[in-house]
């Protein structure tokens, strides 16, 4: 069971005075996340094997430049997507994937506002409604109403199409709140199953 689901998205307000601008935290992925990188990334996507010409090996942990933001927001797009580690590899659990994905968040929301005020711009896509529901479905096994999510303005068919994904505070909210009600019921129904039957 899950201890805790925070979605790959999350509100982040900048205090900003009339003179003085707040300062920007370090965009920095807690280096607890290793020994995630190590066990389940690193045998396809290390320097030596660079599978699909991606090397994650070199990757640090602090994001400064909008290649290294670039390189991590596609390796928090193709978590989300369950698309890695491969079926046919071991897989993280539920709770250290969604704490890996929490992290990586937060951190992808810094490195945007600091690459920001030094002048790089990085796109972060959102999941479409599809994605999201499947993510949600997957980790906790809540199949939520996901119409009070911003609508999918994909081109043509296609309703991933990054540049039509963009995402603002309020709908961080909507994310969130959403997965917070997923987490809720899983554990309700979690805590009906582990009571005793009633004798009588």
């Amino acid at each position: 069971m899950t201890t805790g689901f925070f979605l790959p998205f999350v509100a982040a307000c900048t205090l900003v005075s009339p003179v003085v601008k707040a300062a920007v935290p370090d965009a920095r992925l807690p280096a607890k996340h290793q020994a995630f990188f190590k066990a389940y990334c690193l045998d396809c996507h290390d320097s030596a094997t660079r599978e699909g010409k991606v090397d994650l090996e070199t990757l640090p942990l602090r994001i400064a430049t909008v290649e290294q933001a670039e390189l991590w927001q596609k390796v928090l797009n193709t978590l989300n997507a369950g698309e890695m580690p491969p079926e046919d590899s071991e897989q993280p659990g539920n709770a250290e994937k969604a704490d890996f994905l929490d992290d990586l968040a937060h951190t992808m929301v810094t490195a945007r506002r600091s690459l920001a005020d030094a002048g790089g711009e990085i796109t972060m896509r959102r999941l479409n409604r599809r994605e999201y529901r499947n993510t949600i479905e997957q980790l906790t096994g809540i199949r939520v109403d996901v119409e009070s999510l911003p609508a999918d303005g994909g081109s043509g068919t296609f309703d991933t199409v990054g540049a039509s994904q963009f995402i603002s505070s309020d709908q961080f909210e909507q994310y969130l709140k959403l997965g917070r009600e997923a987490i809720d019921e899983s554990f309700e129904r979690w805590a009906a199953r582990s009571q005793p039957p009633r004798v009588f």
